[in-house]
């Protein structure tokens, strides 16, 4: 989209000269579903675009229907990201009604990627924007679509930092308040830690439940973490069984500001969260 703006020059005394100017591009329109992929597409294309969201961290991106202002929001966008039609099929299917100039789907750009085998590991995980590498993917993917030269929004440098940062606790186990760490685990080589809920969400029978106290104590689990967007009744229940400190993780990027650095900051602040259960 571009704007004329007319100016006036100023010849001499008596005459004045209207003009055209330059051609000013107009900033893309660019819709996320979630945040955290917001955060991304801030970081990957910066001040060319407005990026906004469509769910907040309370709602579930697998689930629930549209409203009309977020149909209308993905209807006036030039881009659209989102995790895919597995993990959010209601915005798949109003992007197949819906005349977008471009879509990128996020798990896709990863998939093709990666090894068949190493994606399929962790089909049910959708928190693929917890591992800086993927990100990167994503950036240029969404970079080569607008027309911009690839630049990663983690540099080989801050991953480098981040790595040396968390190479201590490879070993070292924990609890999550559902099945969320399987892309950052991998990412930084840590371990896959041990998950109260499966990866949407849903509670786990009680006969999960004590086999989760069984495993806590047996792999001598440091803390248990908990989200900001989940009741924490059966975390507590179940730090409180093993004597563990409850310790608060936010993949969902709550509070970070939508900035083109914030998804680097965003990653500082979750690293943060999570050595602190290891303090």
């Amino acid at each position: 989209m571009l704007a004329f703006v007319p100016i006036t020059l100023n010849a001499n005394a008596s005459d004045a000269v209207e003009v055209q100017a330059a051609p000013v591009a107009a900033p893309l329109s660019v819709v996320a579903s979630i945040k955290p992929l917001a955060l991304i597409a801030k970081a990957a294309l910066g001040s060319r675009v407005n990026v906004t969201y469509l769910k907040g961290i309370n709602q579930s991106p697998h689930s629930g229907s549209l409203s009309v202002s977020v149909l209308q929001a993905m209807n006036e966008a030039d881009m659209i990201l989102y995790l895919g039609d597995e993990f959010e099929p209601q915005i798949g299917k109003a992007i197949k009604k819906l005349e977008i100039p471009v879509v990128v789907d996020a798990t896709a750009v990863i998939a093709s990627a990666q090894s068949y085998s190493a994606f399929v590991d962790k089909r049910n995980d959708a928190h693929v924007w917890l591992s800086p590498q993927n990100a990167n993917l994503v950036a240029k993917a969404l970079q080569m679509s607008g027309g911009e030269k690839p630049k990663k929004v983690i540099t080989d440098a801050q991953l480098a930092s981040f790595q040396q940062q968390l190479q201590p606790l490879s070993d070292q186990v924990y609890i999550t308040h559902h099945d969320m760490m399987g892309y950052f685990a991998e990412a930084f080589g840590l371990d896959f830690g041990i998950a109260l809920r499966d990866a949407g969400g849903k509670v786990q029978g009680a006969k999960s439940q004590h086999q989760l106290r069984i495993l806590g104590r047996q792999q001598a689990a440091r803390c248990v973490f908990v989200e900001p967007q989940y009741k924490h009744k059966d975390a507590q229940v179940l730090a409180s069984a093993l004597d563990l400190p409850l310790r608060e993780i936010d993949p969902m990027a709550g509070e970070q500001e939508l900035t083109a650095n914030g998804y680097y900051h965003f990653l500082v602040t979750f690293i943060g969260q999570f050595t602190a259960c290891f303090e």
